[in-house]
């Protein structure tokens, strides 16, 4: 090897553990005796209850303090040592909004005392309000289902205040919060229900300062027995001509033999009609109001039957379970209830082919989130197509042809995915003669 190449290779070997020591300097590599943290920082958080430090060292005995007596931090074990050890340390959780800090304080001597420090801090609790329940079950009489007053666990650090959706229920004034996390019982008064429906509101739990908000649905169950669907049943029968039906019921026998009927358990515990099927069985009439008195419908089917002309009872809305509604080709008229907007359970809604008037409900689709069947061709109905059902994740179906709809179809129908799906050339389009949809 000639020298010129020898200088040029000692040249790259002294330049790189130049670079070598450069870097552990930066990283801050230590370098003769010492003891260190390995660290001068250190975050935990709110709810950490213990953690464990590493002392390393070489060459010296080491003594480990805190350098304020704080009660939150305990340290364990051997604080002296002349060899790298583990030291267990106990924390409390922070309960407070605020953080705190702790500095431990690791000593050696060399030519003098030579004192590391380690900041601990320990973040606070994050700003909250938890209630110990998504719904509150209550009974016709405003009780829990111990037959108590009813309560509300809410667990919050921060202040906060109680607004009731209706006038039926009435909060027990707060418990002033500190920054503490706290847990409280807030008692609820909800006065008895006599309407014959089930009833549903919420309470809200809000922050005075940050608008943190939690709620809680307040479900009380209606005033009624099984024997308000017998005789719920019996008024549909008797308003449509029971006894001319294509397969009429024998009234002396028991509901469960009743065609169409069909009989489950309710949400209460109690056996109630959760399904009414009477489709093509030749009912002459009107739909009674009484209908709602079946508050466990799940399922109402009495299309192709003549209703001479009479209105959807706007009861129907009240029927909170509702999901399946078959009505077409019934000889309906008048407006569709507003309250259809409402059922937050409905699926499957079919009112097509009768003589429905006035704008669809605009609320459709809002409260009704896994709607999926949206029938009303051929009535007569006017306005413009409800925007919020545009947005709809889950419609499979929608057939509004052959109405008097008019106007601009909401941006929410051509922007959904769904949107060509629907084949809005046949089901969307067409309306009756001097009606046009764009």
């Amino acid at each position: 090897m000639n020298i010129k190449k020898t200088l040029l290779l000692s040249s790259v070997l002294f330049l790189s553990l130049f670079a070598s020591c450069k870097k552990d300097d930066e990283e801050g590599a230590e370098v003769g005796p010492y003891a260190s943290f390995g660290s001068s920082e250190l975050a935990i958080a709110a709810h950490e209850d213990e953690l464990i430090l590493t002392i390393t060292t070489k060459e010296v005995e080491w003594t480990l303090s805190k350098e304020t007596d704080v009660a939150w931090l305990t340290l364990n074990g051997d604080l002296k040592g002349d060899s790298t050890s583990r030291i267990l340390v106990d924390v409390e959780k922070n309960t407070s909004l605020t953080k705190r800090v702790a500095t431990l304080k690791l000593e050696y001597m060399l030519d003098t005392l030579v004192i590391r420090k380690l900041e601990i801090t320990q973040m606070g609790e994050v700003k909250t309000i938890m209630l110990g329940a998504d719904t509150l079950y209550v009974t016709p009489e405003g009780l829990d289902e111990y037959g108590e007053d009813p309560t509300v666990k809410v667990t919050s650090n921060l202040e906060w205040v109680a607004t009731a959706g209706a006038s039926w229920i009435t909060v027990g004034d707060p418990v002033p919060v500190t920054k503490a996390l706290t847990t409280m019982n807030v008692p609820f008064t909800i006065e008895p229900n006599t309407t014959g429906l089930i009833r549903v509101s919420s309470v809200s739990f809000t922050d005075t300062k940050d608008l943190i908000t939690s709620s809680i649905v307040v479900f009380q169950y209606p005033s009624s027995s099984p024997a308000n669907d017998v005789e719920a049943l019996k008024d549909l029968y008797n308003s449509t001509n029971g006894a001319s039906w294509t397969e009429p019921w024998d009234l002396a026998a028991g509901v469960d033999t009743w065609k169409g009927v069909t009989m489950g358990i309710a949400i209460d515990g109690t056996n109630r009609v959760v399904s009414l099927d009477l489709s093509d069985n030749n009912l002459i009439g009107s739909i009674p109001a009484s209908i709602s008195k079946m508050q466990y419908l799940n399922e109402l089917s009495l299309y192709g039957n003549n209703f001479e002309n009479s209105s959807i009872p706007a009861s129907i809305g009240d029927i909170y379970f509702l999901r399946y509604l078959y009505l077409q080709n019934c000889n309906l008229q008048g407006e569709i209830p507003v309250a259809f907007g409402s059922l937050q359970y409905l699926e499957r809604i079919h009112l097509g082919g009768n003589k429905l008037s006035g704008a669809i409900p605009a609320d459709f689709g809002a409260a009704a989130t896994k709607i999926d069947v949206f029938g009303m061709a051929n009535n007569n109905l006017t306005g413009n197509l409800p925007e919020k059902l545009g947005s709809s994740s889950t419609l499979k179906s929608i057939s509004v042809e052959g109405n008097r709809l008019s106007g601009e179809i909401p941006a929410t129908y051509k922007k959904n995915i769904l949107w060509l799906n629907w084949t809005p050339s046949q089901n969307i389009y067409p309306q009756q003669d001097g009606f046009v949809l764009k």
